[in-house]
């Protein structure tokens, strides 16, 4: 195994004496570009990504002499049918100045796209990788059996380990309202940097979806097939938990400037609280009902979660966005400010502007979020809000706060970013309690039903500085030379560390691989 990475890790490097780099938001600075240039459309639907094929997105081939910069590796184009493949790869190196270790990131593979008519598209990538992680995500990925964001792993060895990744989806646009589309993936909903609906941090999965437009709304109609292991009853530590999401989510652009989403979803899994197999309620395959009334009346203890969502262009390309995700809430409960364990929710403001001080290309984001104790957790992980041991939502689950700043420039084909973020919760300290931060351990783990406090439990701080350069080689295959460094201190108590760590190379930016684990 070893050896085979080496030599393909050579052939790619043979262009370069430099190896590869660091963690990355697969397409963020394509979402950007694509934002940037459809703001004003009031047809443009900005909280639902992946984006639709007919979104325009601009190449730059100024100044490019070399195809292999500007084209596909391979592309066949007739009257009905056009066809490409690029490779796919990564050879990313990262030194820690903290005790010298070098750790790596190797994948190779290809994807490929096909386009029939303009109305069946076809998009798959099949990646072979290998990671060298620090000790401690290797102790979490050991017990867990899966690496966060990517899945099982097939092959370890120390703290090495060797996983397979595919994606791929298949789009029928069967009219000029309605589409279909099913494949393995992930999906996003929200104008900010993070989501506290749906996101991409888990591990791809299994999908069904459908879309309707009309002019100033889109529905979408998604069932997610998403899964965890666990120990049920008398099974073995590697038994599936099955689950599924069911969701719904809806924008609606309100004349030019405001734009309003409602969102739903539910968790619901095949076995009852003995673990024996129920089967699915079918009306949970319903595209149009309301999950919360139909999960009340079934008499279900499922996971059930609504959310809404208001964003406000103030200027040309400037906007103001926002999130509240409510999973339970009692409004008497909440007035008389006892601390009940069952108010659950969380929020989002965030502002960004793509063109800051009427400067091309000068993106800037600043955003907040805040969840509560218990939010997206049930008395069971094979119903929370979670998909192979990752929140669907944002990363540190619950019972947290986090500010964060991004800035992006780009001229030409350089592209500069730096991220800077500060993240409070409050963990358990012991495997017996939940304070309501790590939303795969049961909420009847609580130790009391009133007192609840926010950043209730150990309180955990983590502030990181993340200047990063780029220089995209080739846009159609997302071919970036990567230089970046990290900083970060985080405090557990009276405890401080630091981390500092140096990235460098090349990279196909096809996925987001940032390793987040924070319980």
């Amino acid at each position: 195994m070893k050896k085979t990475f080496i030599f393909f890790t050579l052939i790619f490097l043979s262009f370069a004496n430099i190896a590869t780099a660091q963690n990355y938001y697969s397409g963020f600075y394509k979402n950007i570009s694509i934002e940037n240039i459809n703001i004003e459309s009031v047809d443009f639907h900005y909280t639902i990504k992946p984006f639709d094929y007919n979104i325009e997105f601009k190449y730059d081939s100024s100044n490019v002499k070399s195809k292999f910069l500007i084209d596909n590796l391979f592309q066949r184009n007739s009257d009905n049918l056009s066809l490409s493949v690029n490779p796919q790869f990564r050879s990313i190196f990262s030194n820690s100045f903290n005790d010298n270790s070098l750790n790596y990131f190797l994948s190779f593979g290809t994807n490929f796209n096909a386009n029939y008519k303009s109305k069946l598209f076809i998009n798959a990538y099949l990646v072979l990788s290998e990671i060298d992680v620090s000790n401690e995500n290797s102790f979490y990925i050991s017990e867990t059996k899966f690496i966060p964001n990517f899945g099982k792993y097939f092959w370890s060895q120390n703290n090495k380990f060797a996983f397979i990744d595919f994606e791929g989806k298949i789009n029928y646009i069967a009219s000029k309202y309605i589409n279909f589309e099913i494949g393995k993936g992930r999906n996003f909903f929200g104008a900010g940097y993070n989501s506290l609906f749906l996101s991409e941090n888990s591990n791809s999965y299994p999908y069904f979806k459908s879309d309707i437009s009309v002019g100033k709304i889109k529905y979408i109609w998604l069932i997610a097939s998403i899964k965890d292991y666990q120990l049920l009853g008398n099974q073995t530590q590697d038994f599936a938990g099955d689950k599924m999401a069911f969701i719904h989510y809806l924008s609606v652009n309100i004349f030019k400037r405001l734009n309003f989403n409602f969102f739903e979803a539910i968790v619901s899994s095949p076995y009852d609280k003995n673990f024996d197999r129920k089967g699915y309620d079918l009306s949970y395959f319903n595209p149009v009902i309301f999950y919360r009334p139909t999960e009340f009346a079934n008499g279900t203890n499922d996971n059930a979660l609504l959310g809404t969502s208001l964003n406000i262009r103030i200027f040309k390309k400037t906007l103001i966005y926002s999130q509240f995700i409510l999973d339970d809430l009692i409004i008497s409960e909440l007035k008389a400010g006892n601390g009940w364990w069952g108010n659950k929710f969380g929020y989002q403001f965030g502002f960004k502007s793509f063109n800051l001080f009427s400067i091309k290309n000068l993106f800037f984001l600043a955003e907040y979020n805040k969840v509560t104790p218990y939010t997206y957790s049930h008395y069971t992980q094979n119903i929370n809000y979670g998909n192979f041991s990752v929140p669907l939502a944002h990363f540190a689950g619950s019972n947290f706060r986090e500010y964060l700043s991004f800035i992006q420039y780009k001229k030409n084909r350089f592209l500069f970013e730096f991220k800077f973020s500060r993240l409070e919760k409050g963990i358990d300290n012991s495997d017996l309690i939940s304070f309501g931060g790590d939303i795969y351990k049961s909420y009847e783990l609580r130790p009391s039903d009133y007192g609840v406090t926010f950043l209730q439990g150990e309180r955990f701080l983590k502030t990181e500085f993340n200047p990063e350069f780029n220089f995209i080689i080739n846009e159609k295959s997302d071919l970036h030379f990567i230089l970046s460094y990290k900083f970060s201190i985080e405090k557990i108590g009276i405890d401080e560390s630091r981390y500092s760590t140096f990235y460098i190379g090349f990279s196909t930016n096809f996925w987001k691989n940032n390793i987040n684990i924070v319980k």
